[in-house]
């Protein structure tokens, strides 16, 4: 017997939908409720297990609760979507700045440059990596932002590991071509400034001195 005056509510918790049943969970009823596909109203949506139903509670052949004029009342929530895999171009900014710091070390290390000179590039590496983070932070507050002009300028004047980092760990300032195009330019020009000192072709003050 049906009881079309109440509809009770609860969720899809298993489905076979290749022999067109499933259990439909409630909290009006201590056991899961059977719901075969003869009942749905909406015949050309097949339920998926997680989807919200209201339906007339009826008797099955085992004398259990069955779901009759089953309604779909929600669907399942979409699953959360993976985050995209790290391509290459991320890697090598990673790279591109460890390589940064490792050279800047190797000049003092080899006696090839001052203290002050792989300083600075430790120093605004996290000078530069705060400015991104910053415009991060503000572009997501919907605040006034730091300026591109900035960003560039920050490393330029030996930040540019840094930046490189920043954009690698945040995904900040990747996907627009202008700006992505300048800091490679700025990744070029202190690549060989630092291949310039460490092959002795530039002599920094005080290097000699150490």
């Amino acid at each position: 017997m049906v009881d079309q005056a109440k509809r009770h509510e609860g969720r899809l918790v298993s489905w076979d939908d290749a022999r067109g049943f499933g259990f439909i969970e409630a909290a009006d009823f201590a056991q899961p409720v059977f719901v075969h596909a003869k009942f749905l109203r909406d015949r050309h949506r097949r339920p998926v297990a997680g989807d919200r139903l209201t339906f007339a509670l009826g008797v099955g052949r085992d004398g259990g609760p069955a779901a009759n004029d089953v309604e779909l009342a929600g669907a399942a929530p979409p699953p959360p979507k993976a985050p995209p895999p790290r391509s290459m171009l991320d890697v090598s900014r990673l790279l591109a700045a460890v390589a940064i710091l490792v050279g800047a070390g190797l000049t003092f290390a080899i006696g090839r440059a001052p203290i002050w000179f792989p300083g600075l590039y430790f120093v605004m590496t996290f000078g530069s990596g705060l400015a991104y983070w910053l415009d991060k932070v503000f572009a997501r507050e919907q605040r006034t932002r730091v300026r591109e002009s900035m960003l560039h300028f920050a490393d330029a004047f030996f930040g540019i590991a840094g930046g490189l980092f920043a954009q690698h760990v945040f995904r900040h300032k990747t996907r627009k071509r202008g700006f992505t195009a300048i800091t490679r330019l700025i990744f070029i020009a202190h690549a060989t400034l630092l291949a310039l000192v460490l092959g002795g072709l530039i002599d920094l003050p005080a290097a000699a001195g150490r």
